[in-house]
């Protein structure tokens, strides 16, 4: 996402949430030997769907106007934001419910980062991404088609 991305702070944030997910890895790593449990299991088809979904969008990278592709890499990298918030959240509440106090808070933590990810990408789209793309087309198109696609993966 951040090579298809123009827009450097948009770029930034691709970069610094990569690596941010780096230590999401490292922490959720800790917690299944915590609980003595394997990390193995069933691929995520939700995640695998999302991700799949910006494999597309960026295969459009050399037909697309650059503010239409930006804000369509944003809205599905929202998605992917708003799937691992409810994942986190869940799993928190029922390490707290376990009485799991530690992996609550290793759980809380990754969940404020999240959250703050998708601020961050919300206030990106705002303030530059999505006026740009409204402009790159002339009747706007382009982002309706965006809006479209993205309310068609919710159903």
């Amino acid at each position: 996402m951040a090579e298809a991305a123009v827009l450097p702070e948009l770029k930034q944030a691709f970069v610094d949430h990569l690596e941010q997910t780096e230590t999401h890895l490292h922490r959720l790593e800790s917690i299944f030997v915590q609980l003595s449990e394997s990390p193995e299991g069933n691929p995520c088809k939700t995640m695998t769907g999302l991700i799949a979904e910006v494999e597309d969008l960026i295969k459009e990278e050399k037909k697309a106007d650059p503010g239409v592709l930006e804000a369509a890499l944003i809205g599905a990298a929202q998605k992917i934001e708003h799937f691992e918030i409810a994942a986190y959240g869940c799993a928190r509440t029922y390490a707290t419910i376990l009485g799991l106090k530690t992996v609550a808070e290793t759980l809380q933590e990754t969940l404020d980062e999240e959250g703050e990810a998708n601020k961050l990408l919300n206030s990106i789209a705002l303030q530059s991404v999505n006026p740009e793309a409204a402009d790159a087309t002339s009747e706007a198109k382009a982002l309706r088609e965006a809006v479209v696609a993205v309310l068609e993966v919710s159903h």
